[in-house]
C-alpha cells in the first residue's frame, strides 16, 4: 500500500487524497483526510535520511513512498515560539509570541487554522499537544483535543478529518530520567534495542560512558516513536483510508 504523503522534518505530514489526479480542475477534487503526525527533539537521524544507524522501518517505508524534503526552516529556535506560528502561520514576532511563555493574544482577526478547516467542514482532532504560547482555548479550537482525540471519534465516518498525533516518546527528557525512558521503550523489542558501545558517536561529543548510554537511548526513543507512527498507518489501513496513490498525484505537487 502506497501513500501519498509529504514528510517536512520533524513534522510529518500525510495527505490522503483518495487518486485525485493532478491536472483535473480543482473544483472536482474531494476533500483530502489529512493526518500529521509530530515528534519532538530529534535532529534526522532516520534511516529514510541516511542514518545507518537508525533503525526506523515505518517512517523509511512511507518515505519512499512520499515527498522527502531535505531543506526545512524553523520560524523560531525554541517549541512553543516556533508553535505559535504553525497554529496561525504568522510569525513569532508579528503577533507579540517571541518570547517563550508569554501567552500572547492573538491578533484581531487572525484565528488558529482549525477554525477555517471545521468552517470548511473538517473535524479537526489533536492529540494532545497545545503549548502554543498563546492565550487560546484549545477545546474551542478543536472538534476533539485529548491523549484520546482521534479521526474515529467523528460522527459522521464521510466527514473529512484532520487529525494531529503529536508523539511525544522523543522528548529529550525521556533519555535522561531512567523510567520514563524504560517506559519510552517498554514496547520495543529489546534485540532492536541500541547498546551504548555500538552507538557511532558523533565527533563532537566526548567518547564517555555517560554519553554514549545517552546517545543509544535516544536511537532507541526514535524507534520507539517509529513504531509509534507504523501503529497510526496500520489503523488507517484497517479503517480503509490508506488510500494508495499514482505518479499523476505524486507530479501534482
Amino acid at each position: 500500500m502506497n501513500y501519498f504523503s509529504q514528510i517536512l522534518f520533524p513534522v510529518l505530514l500525510v495527505c490522503l487524497l483518495g487518486g485525485c489526479g493532478g491536472n483535473r480542475p480543482a473544483q472536482t477534487l474531494p476533500r483530502p483526510n489529512i493526518l500529521w503526525i509530530t515528534c519532538e527533539d530529534i535532529s534526522p537521524n532516520l534511516g529514510c535520511y541516511g542514518d545507518a544507524f537508525a533503525y526506523t522501518p515505518n517512517l523509511d517505508r512511507l518515505a519512499t513512498e512520499a515527498v522527502l524534503f531535505t531543506q526545512g526552516f524553523a520560524s523560531a529556535p525554541v517549541c512553543a515560539v516556533a508553535r505559535s506560528s504553525i497554529i496561525t502561520g504568522l510569525y513569532a514576532s508579528s503577533q507579540g509570541t517571541q518570547d517563550m511563555r508569554c501567552a500572547g493574544r492573538l491578533p484581531e482577526g487572525v484565528f488558529p487554522y482549525p477554525h477555517y478547516l471545521r468552517e470548511a467542514g473538517y473535524f479537526c482532532s489533536n492529540n494532545v499537544k497545545t503549548d502554543f504560547n498563546l492565550d487560546i482555548d484549545d477545546k474551542a479550537v478543536w472538534d476533539e483535543c485529548s491523549n484520546t482525540a482521534h479521526w474515529r471519534d467523528r460522527p459522521d465516518t464521510t466527514q473529512p478529518f484532520f487529525s494531529i498525533f503529536n508523539f511525544t516518546t522523543s522528548h529529550e527528557f525521556k533519555v535522561n530520567e531512567e523510567d520514563t525512558y524504560l517506559k519510552a521503550v517498554e514496547g520495543v523489542d529489546p534485540a532492536i534495542l541500541k547498546q551504548p558501545g555500538e552507538a557511532p558517536l558523533p565527533p563532537y561529543y566526548p567518547d564517555t560512558e555517560a554519553v554514549r548510554k545517552l546517545w543509544a537511548r535516544y536511537y532507541n526513543i526514535i524507534t520507539a516513536m517509529d513504531q509509534q507512527v507504523g501503529e497510526v498507518l496500520q489503523q488507517l489501513e484497517d479503517d480503509g483510508l490508506a488510500v494508495e496513490a499514482d505518479q499523476e498525484d505524486v507530479g501534482g505537487l
